[in-house]
């Protein structure tokens, strides 16, 4: 999926009310103790 995609999805569940948690793909899973978080960053629209 591409950014603007999904930014689209997160779009409408934030329209509707939604609470979102967008993680990177490397984060889900396995154990990588080397991942830090980000800093939070706008979206495109």
């Amino acid at each position: 999926m591409s950014h603007v995609g999904s930014e689209a999805i997160a779009k409408q569940f934030l329209d509707q009310g939604a609470t979102l948690w967008v993680l990177r793909t490397n984060q889900i899973g396995g154990d990588n103790p080397d991942i830090e978080p980000i800093a939070p960053t706008q979206f495109g629209w």
